[in-house]
């Protein structure tokens, strides 16, 4: 037998149909229904099966998702281990060691984190300048180091 209010297929004695879900009435309504039409002649109809209407759920719009995070490629790394690098190598000409080292060790931080990036030449340059300048810083406090021990304290140079 066909579902009352889709139309497909619904097997016999089931109460409700599998397509849409309507209520179907019961067996002997439909046997008393069929002995009411069996009083009349039986006229040939085409048999078809209507197709099911499927319910397709409402359309809901997607709203986009944007992170709040997004990870930019801009360099900023490597430009500033560039410059901590200049800074570091200026700093070794005017006699600042300590500052030097610091700057130099922060410089070659930074470069170094900026390989990652898409400005990959100037974070080479930073490492660079970078560990010179820390070089040349380290050099500086050894040679300060060296040159106080070996004077006396008349300020008169030690000579071995």
């Amino acid at each position: 037998m066909n579902c009352l209010n889709c139309g497909s297929f619904v097997p016999d004695g089931a109460h409700y149909c599998p397509n849409c879900g309507a209520y179907q009435k019961p067996d002997y309504q439909k046997q008393a229904q069929n002995n009411a039409l069996s009083d009349f002649p039986s006229v040939s109809q085409p048999s078809f099966q209507q197709t099911p209407i499927l319910k397709q759920p409402p359309y809901t719009q997607q709203t986009p998702v944007y992170s709040p995070f997004v990870q930019r490629d801009d360099g900023g790394p490597a430009i500033a281990g560039f410059i901590l690098g200049i800074l570091s190598l200026v700093f070794t000409l005017v006699c600042f060691p300590i500052l030097n080292i610091i700057l130099g060790i922060i410089g070659l931080v930074l470069s170094i984190r900026g390989m990652k990036s898409s400005k990959r030449g100037m974070a080479t340059a930073g490492v660079i300048l970078s560990a010179i300048g820390l070089a040349f810083g380290v050099f500086l406090i050894v040679f300060i180091i060296i040159g106080f021990t070996v004077i006396t304290p008349d300020y008169t140079g030690v000579y071995f």
